[in-house]
């Protein structure tokens, strides 16, 4: 008999991640996926994206919290999904030295950006959980030359092989031997989860064209792995700017990944530390960084300047 569609129940959030995890995220995490069983031209799409405001407007509106991506999703899978979507590889590939490497277009995409690069400079995207084991994604070309079929395989690492992958991704080598050719190493946590958050604005007023720098240091508390989120911008004519910030500075309940100190905005010569609270970076609280145009005496140190509790938030939209 006919049964009313199935709703989930208020504030329910949902996982963005391949279309071949879906049943496993639904059934283990208990939330709703994006795409799951079959193809998805719509999650293919958003991966493949290479606009970040475009892919945080996506999930904000679709109420999606988090994206699950792995060294497969960044290797062998790429191919076969940008196949799905009418995508030829030639956009996404270039060849040096007889060799072919991934090309900007494929780094631009989300996936890259997230996977490859833990998100950094994205607005919108924080790193929140990171596994143990690690895998590397490598170029493959068989049939001893790489003339023959290339393709970019994601290997575990393990015991036998830790030493001489990590070796390539080193000195990035290229390891030829009679049947094949293994280059373009990179070893990284096999699986990341990143939230997908509105994020605190620092504004302040520098010298017009002046450029600004704004970066956090993280810390993995999973692998103890060290990494850092930073961006640039550049004042506008009036001598504005505003920047939007992923990361609270103290302790985010949800997250593996915390910040190791506060944030650091520098115009010029001058440094100053600003604070976030994980509130200001879910509702999108603007965070004032003051005035760099301020001339201040040699020798007078950072300022350090907090969030305002009483700053009106940015309006939400529905998640």
């Amino acid at each position: 008999p006919a049964t009313p569609a199935f709703q989930w129940p208020a504030g329910a959030y949902g996982v963005l991640s391949s279309w071949d995890y879906g049943h496993w995220i639904t059934f283990l995490a208990k939330r709703p996926v994006l795409a799951s069983e079959t193809t998805s031209k719509r999650e293919i799409g958003w991966f493949l994206s290479s606009s970040p405001e475009a892919a945080a407007r996506m999930l904000l509106r679709e109420r999606i919290r988090y994206i699950v991506v792995d060294s497969r999703m960044a290797s062998d899978l790429f191919v076969s999904e940008a196949k799905a979507v009418g995508k030829k590889m030639s956009d996404y590939v270039k060849t040096r030295g007889g060799l072919v490497y991934y090309n900007d277009r494929f780094r631009r995409t989300m996936l890259i950006r997230l996977y490859g690069a833990d998100a950094e400079g994205l607005a919108h995207f924080r790193l929140v959980y990171e596994s143990p084991g690690l895998c590397a994604t490598a170029m493959l070309a068989t049939g001893g030359t790489a003339g023959g079929e290339v393709l970019r395989e994601s290997l575990p690492v393990d015991l036998r092989n830790r030493l001489p992958l990590l070796s390539l991704a080193a000195s990035h080598g290229i390891q030829r031997t009679e049947n094949r050719t293994l280059y373009d190493v990179t070893v990284a946590p096999t699986v990341k989860v990143f939230e997908c958050v509105r994020g605190a604005r620092l504004t302040g007023a520098a010298p017009a064209a002046a450029r600004v720098s704004v970066e956090i240091p993280l810390r993995s508390e999973v692998t103890g792995r060290l990494l850092s989120w930073r961006v640039e911008t550049t004042a506008g004519p009036a001598g504005h700017f505003s920047v939007t910030v992923p990361y609270a500075t103290g302790v985010t309940p949800s997250s593996l990944v915390q910040a190791s100190a506060p944030y650091q905005v520098t115009v010029g010569r001058e440094t100053r530390t600003v604070t976030v609270t994980d509130s200001d970076v879910e509702k999108g609280t603007t965070v004032a960084c003051g005035d760099f145009r301020i001339g201040r005496p040699a020798g007078s140190g950072q300022d350090t300047l907090h969030s305002d509790p009483h700053e009106t938030p940015r309006p939400e939209p529905h998640r």
